[in-house]
């Protein structure tokens, strides 16, 4: 009796998981070959104005994914396909405007950024601003994906886009080039390959544009406004880290941290392909089922544990000795990196009932910690004092996440539960 069931759960969420990891992890493997060639092209101290260029510009992106937050939510609760296209074009649309004002505002910020930080950005902010600006389509994509469970499109644009940055990246080794501004257009050009692929394969409706952006504001009005107000201060805060390394410290150790991160986003991804796979799932489940949490702790684990072997060999028999400085890190961001896959599931459970109050105040708590972790620890010990702020950070948010789980998963026990 138990073996249909287990056959059942195979084939409504193990191979949706599995569809999406073949994709993310050929996807990964390709990102990590892409970093361990420029950080070994470039040098310590080039490589981390490359990671500074993406760091900021993704930084000031944040606040440019407003409205957003509804995409995955809405489709989720959408079951006719011509609705549902009709609401994409209605977030096609919507993410083409907010697309030209962070082009607009990547343009300004490129007047002043030199003068703030140490490290020199300023023309290359300039002419890749643009594209940059185009890369919100790939939060659109993404999101879209996630809310229509079609994990397979996912897959096959993230593949596609690694592998033509991977393609652009071995071409300008052989051209010797040592500099981060070509490095970073090869990495904005695929990114390009989201709203096309994106476009031909979700095929979204413009016939009923303004009908479907009005679905849209009363969404924000109702839960994606307190979403927003949760995720977009919390994520810029947390990700205020390099920025602040760019101001108190070197470019070099920009480069370590951001390869430090690089190292480890294997980790992260577990959590995140079962929030993918399963989003359109929880918006009906009462619960987050052991199994599926299990699986996600356990494989967690065994990914931490993977990075750190593989990352320590790369840095020895690999990267020059300049980054001997990052063994360190890996090792304090792999742990953060498990806290983060493990708040997954809980994060888009919450999101997938609607819970934008809590989300909310979920974001404003991480918010706060990650301002006074980071404030504190970067002047006083910096790269080593990020990572362990860092660590911290994505603790209190896997407790916070835990808590409030429990209050909608037993809501009679809480009265005020949001």
């Amino acid at each position: 009796m138990k073996f249909p069931q287990y056959s059942k759960f195979l084939s409504n969420f193990a191979w949706q998981s599995i569809l999406l990891i073949a994709g993310r992890v050929s996807a990964m493997g390709m990102s990590f070959a892409i970093s361990m060639i420029i950080a070994r092209s470039l040098g310590g101290s080039e490589y981390g104005r490359y990671i500074f260029l993406i760091s900021i510009v993704n930084w000031v992106g944040l606040v440019f994914t407003f409205g957003l937050d509804s995409v995955p939510k809405m489709l989720a609760a959408v079951q006719e396909p011509d609705h549902q296209k009709k609401l994409l074009g209605g977030f096609f649309a919507f993410t083409g405007c907010m697309s030209l004002l962070l082009t607009l505002v990547l343009w300004i910020c490129s007047i002043f950024v030199d003068s703030i930080f140490h490290i020199s950005i300023k023309m290359t902010l300039l002419w890749v601003a643009p594209l940059a600006g185009a890369n919100l389509f790939q939060v659109l994509i993404e999101w879209a994906c996630f809310g229509l469970k079609k994990t397979n499109i996912l897959s096959g644009i993230l593949f596609i886009s690694r592998l033509l940055n991977l393609l652009v990246v071995i071409f300008f080794i052989q051209q010797r080039i040592t500099s981060a501004a070509p490095y970073y257009f090869g990495f904005l050009l695929s990114t390009g390959i989201f709203p096309i692929v994106g476009w031909i394969t979700l095929q979204p409706d413009f016939s009923e544009l303004k009908q479907s952006l009005r679905e849209i504001q009363i969404d924000l009005k109702i839960f994606g406004k307190d979403a927003y107000i949760g995720r977009v201060p919390s994520n810029l805060a947390y990700n205020i880290d390099r920025l602040l390394l760019g101001y108190f410290s070197t470019s070099k150790q920009v480069g370590f941290y951001g390869l430090s991160q690089s190292l480890v986003n294997p980790v992260v991804f577990v959590g995140g392909a079962v929030s993918q796979v399963a989003y359109r799932d929880f918006s009906s489940a009462k619960e987050i089922s052991r199994k599926m949490m299990l699986t996600t702790i356990i494989v967690s684990l065994l990914a931490s544990a993977a990075t750190c072997v593989f990352g320590v060999l790369c840095i020895i028999f690999f990267l020059p000795l300049e980054y001997r400085g990052v063994l360190p890190l890996l090792f304090i961001m792999s742990l953060s990196a498990l806290f983060q896959s493990l708040y997954a599931p809980f994060n888009s459970f919450l999101g997938s009932k609607g819970k934008g109050r809590m989300l909310r105040n979920l974001g404003w708590t991480y918010t706060v910690s990650s301002l006074v972790l980071y404030f504190v620890s970067i002047p006083l010990w910096g790269v080593t004092g990020a990572a362990y702020a860092s660590g911290v950070i994505n603790l209190i948010w896997l407790l916070q996440c835990i808590w409030m789980y429990l209050k909608v998963k037993n809501p009679t026990e809480v009265t005020n539960a949001p």
